[in-house]
């Protein structure tokens, strides 16, 4: 816990603080802590900035990997979080939002979510779990792809809202 917390605000090249450290010279529990740190403030709101969308934010990251983060810690957040890591909103090809809520290790693209909006735009009473790696009854397709993510302020709602009090997998909040 001490090397989580005296690294995480050093960067893989030496640009970060308060030791300026480079490489081996961070300990792997600053190197883990420095990617967490980061994705953990850009996805959360607080008191001078929106929240972000957590795909978007682990795309970015993912163009500082070797510069700023090591490759080894950050493949190990996304393997954790997916590609689309729990409380991205998706906008599916049907018509429906819905926000992940576990990521699907054989098929990174295809987490399982939470459908919160039928096709027509109106709401679910509860949202329906659903597993976007589900085929169609022919077999030949996936019954539901995503098209993009959304962002909390394109919808009505909070992801975290519905993933706290619907989800099969409760949110450590």
């Amino acid at each position: 816990v001490i090397l989580f917390t005296q690294h995480h605000h050093e960067r893989m090249k030496g640009q970060g603080y308060p030791a300026g450290l480079t490489g081996d010279e961070i300990s792997w529990y600053g190197r883990l802590g420095a990617v967490l740190d980061v994705y953990d403030a850009l996805v959360h709101k607080n008191y001078y900035k929106d929240s972000e969308d957590p795909k978007i934010v682990l795309d970015e990251i993912a163009k500082t990997v070797g510069e700023e983060f090591d490759p080894k810690a950050f493949e190990a957040l996304t393997k954790c979080l997916g590609q689309y890591p729990p409380g991205t909103m998706l906008m599916l090809d049907s018509g429906e939002i819905a926000v992940s809520f576990e990521p699907n290790a054989k098929d990174p693209e295809r987490p399982k979510v939470l459908l919160v909006t039928k096709p027509e735009g109106t709401f679910f009473d509860h949202p329906l779990a659903v597993d976007l790696s589900e085929l169609n009854e022919t077999g030949s397709d996936y019954k539901r792809s995503i098209i993009t993510s959304v962002t909390p302020e394109d919808t009505n709602f909070n992801p975290f809202d519905i993933l706290e009090n619907f989800s099969p997998v409760k949110p450590d909040m």
